[in-house]
């Protein structure tokens, strides 16, 4: 596999719910994920009984953010309709410090193999050096609200 196209299907976790249902004789747990990858967004999940194995499932596979997004809420609400409750939900920011370390790598592996030049990995080195997380953070909701806007004016 080419780097190249290992950096664009770095998968990256952004969104995860832990629900458990223990009501009479249940006692399962339901975990619902959203990661994004390259410009796209999987919904995954594992479902059992809590302590036990679990079963893995794909939802949603190449899916947009807002559509991955939809599709969470309504996996929630009917969950919590059957009886499970939120025992932990995480929503973490693609600009994670890791992530701009990640990418970082990967545009300087992109450079050793001369498919990105040197002054471009320098001016993106620079660029992530100098901006805090808040603002990472904004330009991500950004590009989400862009997103869901060109998603709701081509439908």
């Amino acid at each position: 596999m080419s780097t190249l196209h290992q950096f664009n299907t770095m998968s990256l976790e952004i969104r995860r719910v832990h629900m458990e249902c223990t009501q009479g004789t249940s006692y399962k747990e339901y975990n619902v994920i959203i990661k994004q990858r390259g410009s796209k967004y999987d919904l995954k999940s594992t479902y059992g009984r809590i302590g036990g194995g679990l079963t893995h499932r794909d939802i949603i596979i190449e899916a947009s953010l807002p559509e991955a997004m939809a599709e969470y809420s309504k996996i929630v609400k009917a969950k919590h309709k059957k009886g499970y409750t939120i025992v932990a939900e995480e929503s973490a920011s693609r600009f994670t410090p890791e992530y701009v370390e990640k990418l970082m790598q990967k545009a300087a592996v992109l450079v050793a193999e001369g498919a990105l030049e040197r002054n471009h990995y320098q001016g993106l080195k620079k660029m992530l050096e100098a901006i805090d997380i808040e603002t990472l953070e904004m330009a991500e909701k950004i590009v989400i609200a862009n997103e869901a806007k060109h998603l709701k004016e081509a439908a």
